[in-house]
């Protein structure tokens, strides 16, 4: 019998459903924080204490994960592409195992980097606006962003070109 390998095909599939379906939580967790907040007038929501770990881990993975991807330089940088547009082809090759970094794969990099700013964004926005209406999980999105934005940029700036 021949050891079992699964199919390059079968693997880029998986690796990009559940990065889609991570961000896709990540999204309906942190809506709903942002929902109970508004709906909040005179005190803070309280959500579930599993409700704030769970929506705390998913931010600081998909946080941690992009911090690691935007800090180091990738190896096959362009001359005549960009260094962001070069992370976002590494970002691509590393939620899945296609190399070529084209078409879907580029599209859920920019999905999800977009997501995850965005609501990384509106968490510290939120929270400076609302500090004492703020739930917890949206305070633990922001504190998380915060801690990962900042190396993310020094990375970023401090890459030569």
């Amino acid at each position: 019998m021949s050891s079992s390998t699964l199919p390059p095909s079968f693997i880029n599939g998986l690796k990009g459903t559940l990065t889609l379906a991570t961000v896709l939580g990540f999204l309906a967790l942190s809506s709903y924080a942002f929902w109970a907040t508004f709906q909040a007038e005179v005190e803070k929501p309280t959500l579930n204490s599993a409700y704030t770990y769970v929506t705390a881990g998913i931010s600081s993975l998909i946080g941690g994960f992009y911090a690691e991807v935007f800090a180091s330089k990738p190896s096959d940088v362009k001359a005549e592409e960009s260094l962001l547009f070069s992370n976002v082809k590494a970002l691509a090759d590393e939620t899945t195992t296609k190399r070529s970094g084209t078409g879907a794969h580029i599209a859920l990099s920019v999905f999800s980097i977009t997501a995850y700013t965005l609501v990384g964004v509106a968490s510290i926005i939120v929270w400076i606006s609302k500090p004492d209406l703020t739930a917890d999980p949206i305070k633990g999105t922001a504190t998380a962003f915060i801690g990962l934005a900042l190396p993310i940029v020094r990375g970023y700036i401090s890459q030569p070109r």
